[in-house]
């Protein structure tokens, strides 16, 4: 587990560039500039692991070029628009909490609340659709209340 937690640190920190570097700099990249970024971004991000490498310079170069493709698509108005999609954002809201719970409640779905009662095909779109509303109501009554605490505590402690 800590292989696979450590793979993802560069991921960590090209995102939270991008959280707090990327809209200003993708709002000043000029078109042209901004097509040849996503070249290079989706080259790194397809690239094939390196023989002899290590598995931490593939997971850069994955970083890195996602990094790219994202300040590439930030800088331009419709990939924008876009992003901004109100389904996007939703999503993006619930992104944690569909990761924590779709799982277990998959499991319940097909092997525990509904076991030979629900035809195959609506065990998914289901399974989805109770995550979805789960992780809006963990959003809303954990995750933000939470978030709250912090920036208090950390008030307090400046």
């Amino acid at each position: 587990a800590g292989l696979a937690n450590a793979s993802c640190f560069s991921l960590f920190i090209a995102g939270m560039g991008l959280a707090v570097h990327g809209e200003s700099w993708g709002a000043s990249l000029k078109p042209q500039a901004s097509a040849w970024i996503l070249i290079g971004g989706l080259m790194l991000y397809t690239c094939p692991e390196l023989p002899g490498a290590s598995w931490r310079l593939h997971a850069t170069l994955i970083a890195v070029g996602s990094a790219l493709i994202m300040a590439s698509a930030m800088a331009q108005p419709s990939m924008r628009r876009l992003l901004e999609h109100r389904f996007l954002v939703h999503g993006g809201e619930a992104s944690y909490g569909i990761y924590v719970l779709h799982f277990p409640v998959l499991m319940a779905v097909s092997f525990g609340l509904w076991k030979n009662h629900l035809p195959a095909w609506l065990i998914l779109p289901l399974g989805f659709g109770i995550s979805w509303l789960l992780a809006r109501a963990l959003r809303a009554r954990i995750e933000l209340p939470m978030i709250e605490v912090g920036r208090r505590l950390a008030r307090k402690l400046r």
